[in-house]
């Protein structure tokens, strides 16, 4: 009985499902943000973000965020606002309060300022930022 003929091309089955599978592990966090699934251990869950031009030529911004996380942090969100060609007029940084935010509770933002939206222009919320550190924080759009 010849059983080398039955196990030719097998190992590069193998191979490839092993190289598919490196691939999809190497990328999920990008599948994840993708298809938005699962929270990709984000501490911080952005609820109700809201930007609008003020007849007084400012750009209200307001929003609120959860922590998530078993421990306080003290976080900070960023928005931009966006002239007609999509190209940064303004980055705001603004805080929440309280400050720290308590685990399992939410705090809010609200800044307004200027410069107003201009027409045609936009504004969108870019992400949140730790405080104490300054570097970004996993966060997950509810708004």
């Amino acid at each position: 009985m010849n059983t080398r003929f039955a196990q030719n091309g097998s190992a590069g089955g193998i191979i490839f499902l092993a190289v598919v599978f490196g691939l999809i592990w190497w990328q999920w966090d990008r599948i994840e943000g993708l298809f938005n699934i699962g929270g990709g251990g984000a501490v911080a869950e952005v609820y109700g973000f809201n930007c609008a031009s003020q007849s007084s030529g400012t750009t209200l911004m307001e929003g609120r965020v959860r922590n998530v996380s078993d421990a306080p942090i003290a976080f900070k969100v960023q928005a931009n606002i966006n002239d007609t060609s999509n190209r940064l007029l303004e980055s705001r940084e603004m805080t929440v309060r309280p400050t720290p935010v308590p685990p399992q509770q939410q705090g809010e933002f609200r800044v307004d300022g200027p410069p107003a939206i201009p027409d045609g222009g936009s504004c969108r919320f870019s992400g949140v930022i730790s405080a104490e550190t300054g570097y970004p924080i996993k966060w997950k759009k509810k708004f």
